[in-house]
């Protein structure tokens, strides 16, 4: 069920989400079907680029090499079942791709920023900086409000 609540209302919760949390879950598609792996990611200012580091090595990198769709859910839940019904939903939707930047500058600098503790596992030859262009957001919250978003 939509309700109309306005672009700020949801984008405020957009944002709060992406304050709270650093990690999501990417779902890809393969040959085998859907696959969903977990990735830390960093939300470029503006919200429409999503950036995430990923080994070369990996199921998900093979799968947005063949399918660049892909969404990442991020949400804000917390380990109390009593918080459930206050759960915010972030789904991004968009077409994933490699940049061919290093992790010293632009966007890869931005992820490093982001997530220090991972460090120099990303300054490899086999590492990749993926970036989702994101087509749209959708906001689940209270169970059944969903609300589309549009960068």
């Amino acid at each position: 069920m939509k309700k109309d609540i306005s672009d700020d209302e949801v984008l405020k919760c957009i944002t709060d989400v992406f304050e709270k949390q650093k990690t999501g879950v990417l779902a890809t598609s393969g040959d085998d079907g859907p696959y969903q792996s977990l990735v830390a990611f960093t939300v470029l200012p503006g919200l429409r680029e999503i950036v995430f580091a990923t080994d070369k090595n990996t199921t998900k990198f093979r799968n947005i090499k063949k399918s660049r769709e892909v969404s990442l859910l991020i949400d804000n839940r917390t380990e109390k079942l009593y918080d459930f019904r206050n759960i915010i939903v972030v789904t991004a939707v968009g077409d994933a791709s490699e940049v061919e930047d290093i992790f010293e500058e632009g966007p890869g600098k931005e992820y490093m920023d982001c997530h220090p503790m991972l460090g120099e596992k990303f300054l490899t030859e086999t590492s990749a900086l993926i970036n989702i262009k994101v087509k749209k957001y959708i906001v689940v919250s209270t169970f059944n409000e969903v609300r589309e978003f549009y960068p």
